[in-house]
């Protein structure tokens, strides 16, 4: 204190890290020693000169495909120093452009707000999303801060292999040799998965009429339709209906849930001219 009465401070005053108010006494002397004194009150006052701290540990988050919209994937908490005990003081919001989630501004919530598709478009090439969420502590001005968070769409199994065909008719020569291929499915199956084994499917053992004797695949689940039989017409012991063999196969997935589908498969020998 100046000897003129004015009271000032020795060090900067932190409302956060010190003390809150300080009791004092003040004594007055004049010439003659006559005293006074009086007891003060100094109080501090907080103003918001501190930034929000973000106290989730989280950065990095792994959800699946199509998690349906609403699902909370992520839940960001922050602290004030100058409001500790008053959470609900902050607002968040997500300061990147982003259709595929939504943030409560009051919790920090963050939930699907769009589809969510491994297997098409965008995420596709690149299943990662990056945002930055903001944190206030008032609704304008005041102190802000940010946080980027990380996003890993993985893929699941929701495609069944599929076949641009169902039926497949298949001319061969009736005196064709054993080991003869007759039908790669792989060139016309595919699987919309956009990773393994999700996108990984093989095929079952042709079945039908005379199929084990006459037709297999080559190595078993592949695909390659081979001949392993006999299809001369004269042979009484091959009573191809209508000179035909049906044969089913089908094709199934390798990672659950093991979608499946058949196909038929119409073989048909042809009679060399004499």
């Amino acid at each position: 204190m100046s000897a003129n009465g004015t009271l000032f401070s020795t060090t900067e005053l932190d409302f956060e890290a010190g003390h809150k108010s300080f009791h004092l006494l003040v004594g007055v002397r004049d010439s003659r020693d006559l005293e006074a004194s009086t007891a003060l009150q100094v109080t501090i006052v907080n103003i918001n000169d501190e930034i929000p701290l973000f106290t989730s540990p989280r950065r990095v988050y792994s959800i699946p495909e199509e998690a349906p919209l609403g699902t909370m994937v992520a839940n960001i908490t922050a602290v004030d120093p100058d409001d500790e005990g008053f959470p609900g003081h902050l607002l968040y919001s997500i300061a990147t452009t982003s259709s595929y989630f939504m943030v409560d501004q009051l919790t920090g919530t963050i939930q699907v707000a769009q589809r969510l598709d491994r297997d098409a478009g965008e995420l596709r090439q690149n299943p990662i999303i990056s945002l930055e969420v903001l944190v206030k502590d008032r609704p304008s001005g005041g102190q802000e801060n940010r946080m980027q968070i990380t996003f890993i769409v993985e893929d699941i199994n929701d495609n069944p292999a599929t076949c641009r065909k169902r039926t497949f008719s298949i001319m061969l020569p009736e005196r064709a040799a054993n080991g003869t291929l007759l039908l790669d499915l792989n060139k016309f199956c595919f699987d919309d998965d956009s990773e393994a084994p999700n996108n990984k499917f093989n095929f079952t053992t042709p079945s039908g009429a005379g199929s084990s004797r006459r037709f297999s695949q080559r190595p078993a689940g592949s695909g390659r339709i081979v001949l392993i039989g006999d299809l001369d017409y004269e042979n009484p012991s091959n009573l191809a209906a209508g000179n035909k063999y049906s044969v089913m196969i089908q094709v199934q997935d390798v990672a659950p849930p093991y979608y499946e589908s058949k196909k038929h498969l119409h073989f048909y020998p042809n009679t060399p001219r004499k």
